[in-house]
């Protein structure tokens, strides 16, 4: 395993950059609004919906008192439609309205793909009306702006009749089998998608081109092979269409015409499935095979159903015994286990006399069983919990990792969990129920000092901040240089704040500042995977990238933002800190 760790001016410089981030979005600001004339200026609809194939989307923007001149700014930005692939953005423009004239139109371009998938959404905005106020099509008037009508592209183009001897339609036609010729291979002459400096191989290429000129060759040349890309059933939504179908529109804009192989780790296997799967997770599956499915649309696609070998093979092999470990260990005495539920990741840390800390247990009650049984396997009894933060998510427990066993936590979170354990349980039950809710959020506020673990094994120093939740911390291990950092550094997630705070983005900033300034040599989010030196300052500065965004009112561009929850969190946070802006 490649381990790239960045020189210690990087941490420096990322250092620097956010103690400046802090010091100029503490500052308030103040605008003045000039006192609106009577009258408004709107858009003719509260919402919009596009078609596919429409080409341009015609908005009206009207006024009620056209006698004098007018002036109103107006402009069309992405929620999750993608701009240049689904329609045309449109920059803050000035319209002008001159004395008698009552409405102003705009087109929106909107772009055919031929794609048959879910829809997407882009706002248009209006702001700076004068003399005039600003409204709406209700008749509703408002103090400040932007006033923001919803685009619908609805992505309804019918799906494309499929050849069954050519499903990917770019096979050699076949011949008349009356002739005796045999027919051609379906791929025998398919474009395949490779993916070159976006794959994983062509960004380690980039990362190593100055450095290590032979292993760039090498990964070059990997990178210039087809490869499959994977979709998760476990770190998608639960209905994929969405996720699926904008990767997909990407990767056409990207190399049009190629086909993209695709897989999925998980696999109902027929003859294992009352072995490895209740009714329940095969009807999860089955919706998320659907969505999958909705997702490919019109897309030329070859996919790969891959089966948990892991899982079925005692099965397969009539042996009542089933293998099911996913306690991995990634360093000396250091274990992650990741749960379907929102890629949430379990750590373990052994200890002295075969003890362990067990730190954010999760997700659903059979996983957090399964990680009982799997320590037991090891030989490793919990001596000691922690929860990083006083989400349902993280202060789950059960009896098999031990009713009596110590439970950690930051003051703060623990005051937190007992003030809120009615709702905390509520949602637990709602999304993952059947958990031991007499143990569940029993906590320990640590110290005082409240900065380290008292446990026999290694270190464990805890880093305690507001960013995420009151009391959110952070474990780090200086004996391996690793970071358990609770709901932050997710290579999955985009920063999701506490809105309750005064200062939310600022809380979640000098919590990045503090995590940035350790040694860190690998990370371990709540949800995502676990990543290198190189790959946790990457995380770090595009968690800033997005919260600069934010605070500056600009739409960010963040990768992470694929499924619809955090959309939907995004819009949320946007809303709250823009309306702060105000």
């Amino acid at each position: 395993m490649l381990e790239l760790i960045r020189p210690a001016y990087a941490c420096r410089r990322l250092l620097t950059v956010l103690a400046a981030t802090l010091s100029v979005l503490g500052a308030s600001s103040a605008v003045a609004h000039a006192q609106s004339a009577p009258g408004r200026v709107y858009f003719t609809q509260t919402s919009y919906t596009a078609h596919e194939n429409q080409g341009e989307l015609p908005i009206t923007i009207a006024r009620s008192d056209d006698s004098g001149g007018e002036d109103v700014r107006y402009g069309v930005r992405h929620v999750d439609a993608q701009p240049g692939l689904d329609f045309d953005t449109v920059s803050n423009t000035l319209a002008h309205f001159e004395p008698g004239q009552s409405t102003y139109t705009f087109n929106v371009k909107i772009i055919d793909r031929g794609m048959s998938a879910t829809p997407v959404t882009a706002i248009a905005y209006l702001f700076g009306a004068s003399p005039q106020g600003l409204g709406d099509a209700t008749g509703q008037t408002y103090a400040h702006g932007p006033v923001n009508s919803p685009i619908t592209i609805l992505r309804d183009d019918p799906l494309d009749p499929r050849n069954a001897l050519d499903p990917v339609g770019f096979g050699s036609t076949p011949a008349d089998s009356t002739a005796g010729t045999a027919l051609a291979h379906p791929l025998a002459e398919s474009p395949f998608y490779v993916a070159r400096g976006h794959s994983p191989a062509g960004q380690a290429a980039g990362h190593y081109r100055h450095t290590r000129p032979s292993w760039t060759r090498a990964l070059q040349f990997i990178g210039s092979e087809p490869g499959a890309h994977r979709f998760y059933f476990w770190n998608t939504p639960a209905y994929p269409a969405h996720t699926v179908a904008r990767y997909l529109e990407t990767v056409a804009a990207r190399n049009p015409g190629a086909v993209q192989q695709l897989s999925t780790y998980s696999l109902v296997h027929t003859h294992c499935a009352a072995d490895t799967s209740s009714p329940a997770f095969i009807r999860r599956y089955t919706h998320w095979m659907q969505g999958l499915a909705r997702g490919i649309g019109n897309f030329h696609v070859v996919m790969f159903l891959e089966l948990d070998s892991l899982i079925t093979t005692q099965c397969m092999a009539h042996n009542p015994q089933k293998l099911a470990d996913r306690l991995t260990e990634i360093s000396a005495g250091l274990f992650v286990a990741t749960g379907d539920l929102y890629t949430t990741n379990s750590t373990v840390v052994r200890g002295a006399d075969d003890g362990c800390l067990v730190i954010d247990p999760a997700v659903t009650a059979g996983e957090i069983a399964g990680l009982a049984a799997d320590l037991g396997r090891l030989s490793l009894r919990p001596r000691a919990g922690f929860a990083t933060h006083p989400h349902w998510d993280h202060v789950l427990w059960s009896s098999g990792l031990g009713a009596d066993v110590p439970r950690y936590a930051a003051p703060l979170a623990v005051a937190v969990a007992e003030r809120e354990r009615s709702a905390l349980i509520d949602g637990a039950q709602k999304s993952a129920p059947g958990h031991d809710l007499e143990l569940f959020g029993r906590l320990t506020p640590l110290g005082p000092p409240a900065d380290a673990i008292a446990w026999k094994g290694p270190a464990a120093l805890v880093v305690t901040h507001q960013g995420h939740a009151p009391g959110h911390s952070a474990v780090f291990l200086p004996d391996s240089g690793t970071l358990v950092a609770g709901d932050m550094c997710s290579d999955i997630e985009i920063p999701l704040l506490d809105l309750d705070q005064a200062d939310p983005v600022g809380d979640y900033l000098a919590g990045l500042n503090r995590l940035a300034a350790l040694p860190v040599v690998r990370v371990i989010p709540g949800h995502g995977t676990v990543g290198d030196a190189a790959e946790f300052l990457r995380r770090v500065e595009a968690d800033v990238a997005y919260l600069v965004s934010l605070q500056r009112g600009d739409e960010p561009h963040d990768p992470r933002m694929l499924a619809d929850w955090l959309i939907s969190e995004h819009q949320r946070q946007f809303a709250h800190v823009t309306a702060g802006r105000g």
